[in-house]
């Protein structure tokens, strides 16, 4: 289930490209790539697609475009403060 699309992750990127620009395949794999990070870390492979987690994908994605967002170093494998913030709430604590 694909919870942004490409028109969307292009707004969010500012991206103005035309549909069918060589570099979108490139795109929609950072769009699969940032919808899975976010769902593997709420727990959760079908969330209600609400805003809070269309906003999470979306930063997610800006991340991923960018290498390194706003110059601020990265801890591999480590969701931004942005990302935690949005989804904390959402997360879905497994029960041992």
């Amino acid at each position: 289930m694909a919870l942004i699309s490409l028109a969307e992750a292009k707004a969010h990127l500012k991206i103005t490209t035309l549909d069918g620009d060589p570099r979108d395949a490139n795109l929609e794999t950072k769009i699969a790539m940032a919808e899975a990070i976010v769902l593997d870390y709420i727990g959760d492979e079908a969330p209600d697609p609400s805003d809070v987690i269309r906003a999470a994908v979306l930063v997610q994605l800006e991340e991923l475009w960018d290498a390194n967002p706003k110059g601020m170093p990265q801890t591999p494998g480590h969701l931004s403060e942005r990302v935690t913030n949005y989804l904390r709430r959402k997360r879905k604590i497994p029960v041992a």
